[in-house]
């Protein structure tokens, strides 16, 4: 009988309400049977609640996988740190920043952040570097098809690179490779800003979430982790032909908008925005009423 059903005497006590047979008893077995699997070993996060689950069946150590430890590697020479007020042909590296926030969200580690100049021999020692450190190292930059595009020229002329143009937008250059003495697997991802947030959640994501131990299902890209849920289109945009668009979109109430400018330089509406519809290569005009898978972008507050 809870105390609030009596008038919560000591001694003796009044209650003041019937209460039925087997109420309010918590019998053995009720939560977790014998022989049932408490944790399974497929990657899943060891959350506060599984600790204590873990704790109250009596399990006083688990093993598990450390985070994976990422190094993010920005190039370019038109590069200057964030805080210092750029000149003529100059940019802040907002990426290596926001890539690096990204890592942290995803529930990696950044192992290091660090940047290289346009030529051969940073990139090189720089990517070397970073591969002896890193469980993963990603980089952003260099992968078009412009004269100083170094690290492409890098991973190209010494073997270790692999590079292709992914019928999506936006992030269509796209290369992976290995770098450093350990071999360690580099996923190249474009300067852009956009083009190298949407890359991080469609390549990036899925390959923290298969070094953590989770399960990844390539054959649903862009979605190979299942993380999307369908929503409404509430008006209309075009979308480019042939080529998976990826709209940077406010999803409230399962209704969609777009954030503002779809433009691949465009930070202002990428900063509004909750979710990547996903339109597939097909559709060259959403409409009013379509249905949408949507991607949540990591780290986004309501």
């Amino acid at each position: 009988m809870p105390v609030e059903a009596t008038d919560g005497g000591v001694e003796r006590v009044s209650i003041r309400e019937p209460a039925p047979v087997g109420q309010h008893v918590r019998r053995r077995a009720g939560d977790v049977q014998r022989g049932r699997t408490v944790l399974a070993g497929d990657g899943r996060v060891l959350s506060p609640g599984r600790v204590a689950l873990a704790a109250a069946s009596g399990v006083c150590e688990v093993v598990v996988g450390a985070r994976p430890r990422v190094a993010v590697v920005s190039t370019g020479d038109e590069l200057v740190p964030v805080g210092q007020v750029p000149g003529e042909g100059q940019i802040v590296d907002s990426n290596s920043l926001m890539l690096a926030l990204l890592v942290t969200a995803a529930g990696a580690e950044v192992a290091v952040r660090t940047s290289a100049r346009d030529d051969e021999a940073s990139v090189s020692a720089t990517l070397a570097e970073a591969g002896d450190t890193a469980d993963l190292v990603i980089t952003t930059g260099g992968v078009s098809m412009g004269a100083y595009d170094t690290v492409k020229q890098v991973l190209s002329s010494s073997g270790a690179g692999r590079f292709s143009k992914v019928a999506m937008r936006p992030g269509m250059p796209q290369g992976s490779g290995r770098v450093g003495s350990r071999g360690t697997p580099v996923i190249t991802l474009p300067g852009n800003p956009v083009s190298a947030l949407v890359s991080f959640h469609v390549f990036v994501l899925p390959a923290l979430a298969a070094l953590g131990g989770a399960s990844v299902d390539a054959s649903r890209w862009p979605d190979p982790l299942g993380r999307g849920t369908e929503a409404v289109a509430g008006e209309e945009w075009p979308s480019a032909a042939h080529k998976v668009e990826l709209t940077r979109v406010r999803v409230d109430e399962r209704r969609i908008c777009r954030s503002g400018g779809q433009g691949s330089h465009m930070l202002g509406a990428l900063a509004e925005a909750t979710h990547l519809a996903v339109v597939p290569a097909e559709v060259e005009r959403v409409h009013v009423g379509d249905v949408l898978l949507c991607l949540p972008l990591l780290g986004t507050v309501p």
